[in-house]
């Protein structure tokens, strides 16, 4: 149990700390390493090739048809920026960087493999990292709303502040939580694949409790565009459910995810009288009136347009993409996971990314937690992925964690159903979500 203490608490440091450990270098760019970018993938390297099938989802037919082409440009097109267009040396960290998925993966893939007890210690850890957040995303808001002046709100604060100066002016914002995050927009992406992680991984008690906090980040983050895709992805399992089955105990549990979509619909639509009473109400009223009238209405999203439009143009002159970041051509922040791929490996990149989302949502009719997980995942990505850009944030370690496990399911099934553990509030708690459909 000691490896895997290691390679779970690696990967648990790695979602928490990733954007806060940095060390300043001088690059000629931001001149900031990520150390557990670096430190994470030895950690679990050195642990996971000596257990048990850490690694033998390189040999799944279904990872190279979904996710392999997608990882391998991401690793290949910044090395390819350098030789071809000259980009600088230190833009070679895109491919590293490209390459922490299999890492993640091969983490899914090992849990999967291995003995319980090492799910039920990632799901310790998963409720543990929940808590964490909410617990410091309610820390910045009493700070910043109540004047909270506790024994750890002042220093926590001013941490945020340092950390967000380190990476540049423009990351300091006030008055949304950032967890232990740099951006707000960050903490929100990391709420939706909390949520989901919580909801079908964790059992009883515990998941119901991480559902609830995770929903609570993301009201603290005050990320719109994580909002509008939990509000999408909640229908869509609603949806999907009611489309599979329409078993007793699943219509409560459609009726209530469903209680919870509109109670969040509600919400949305009343935002507009409560522009001054609760915090950050006019940013989703704004949301909610450029839905009706247009983006002009909203000045973030009205400018993020602008700039959609400008990254358009240079993906006109450059077709096959810039390989390496195209912010170093752009020069502008892109907010924009569809459009920053397109930028950089065109339609080709575009493609593989479609590929590795269809991957997860084809598990949308499968009936275990982790199916279930992953393929809510994938369609949180694709909605996320409009408006930021989730790929290469730290939360994006449980979507990868996610497939490397049902590489392993669907390998050790052999594309028979299998017996499934009960496991999740919303899929493996009945009989009914316990069998998986192939």
């Amino acid at each position: 149990m000691l490896r895997a203490r290691a390679v779970l608490w690696g990967l648990a440091a790695y979602a928490l700390l990733a954007e806060r450990l940095v060390v300043p270098l001088d690059t000629g760019g931001r001149g900031l390493l990520p150390v557990l970018m670096v430190v994470t993938p030895v950690v679990i390297l050195g642990v996971v090739p000596l257990s048990h099938r850490g690694f033998r989802f390189l040999r799944n037919g279904d990872f190279w048809l979904y996710w392999g082409l997608y990882i391998l440009l991401s690793c290949v097109l910044p090395i390819l920026g350098v030789l071809i267009y000259g980009y600088p040396l230190r833009s070679l960290f895109g491919a590293l960087a490209g390459g922490l998925p299999l890492v993640f993966i091969s983490v899914g893939h090992w849990i999967a493999a291995g003995p319980p007890e090492r799910a039920a210690l990632f799901r310790r850890l998963l409720a543990f990292l929940v808590v964490v957040q909410v617990l410091f995303a309610a820390g910045q808001y009493l700070y910043v709303h109540c004047h909270a002046e506790g024994w750890a709100l002042a220093p926590l604060s001013k941490w945020d502040r340092s950390i967000q100066a380190l990476y540049g002016e423009a990351y300091v914002i006030q008055g949304r939580s950032i967890g232990t995050y740099v951006n707000p927009n960050v903490l929100g992406i990391w709420a939706v694949m909390g949520f989901w992680a919580a909801a079908l991984l964790l059992r009883g008690t515990q998941g119901t409790c991480c559902a609830i906090l995770s929903l609570l980040t993301l009201v603290l983050s005050q990320s719109r565009g994580a909002m509008g895709t939990m509000a999408v992805t909640i229908s869509a399992f609603a949806f999907t459910r009611i489309a599979n089955t329409l078993v007793g105990n699943m219509k409560v549990r459609v009726g209530t995810v469903s209680k919870v979509l509109a109670i969040m619909v509600a919400l949305v639509l009343s935002m507009p009288t409560m522009s001054g009473i609760v915090p950050g109400a006019d940013r989703i009223a704004s949301a909610v009136r450029s839905v009706f009238t247009g983006p002009g209405v909203d000045v973030n999203l009205g400018a993020r347009v602008l700039v959609w439009g400008e990254a358009l143009a240079l993906h006109r002159a450059m077709p096959w993409g810039t390989f390496g970041p195209p912010e170093l051509v752009f020069g502008k922040s892109i907010d924009s996971e569809w459009v920053r791929l397109l930028l950089q490996g065109g339609v080709p990149l575009i493609c593989a990314f479609v590929l590795s989302l269809m991957g997860g949502l084809r598990h949308v009719t499968y009936r275990k937690a982790e199916n279930s997980f992953l393929a809510m995942a994938s369609m949180g990505l694709a909605v996320l992925s409009v408006t930021s850009t989730p790929m290469g944030s730290p939360p994006i370690a449980l979507y990868w964690v996610g497939v490397g496990w049902c590489l392993a399911g669907r390998r050790q099934g052999s594309g028979r159903a299998l017996q499934a553990e009960p496991s999740g509030q919303l899929g493996g708690a009945c009989p009914a979500l316990g069998r998986k459909r192939g």
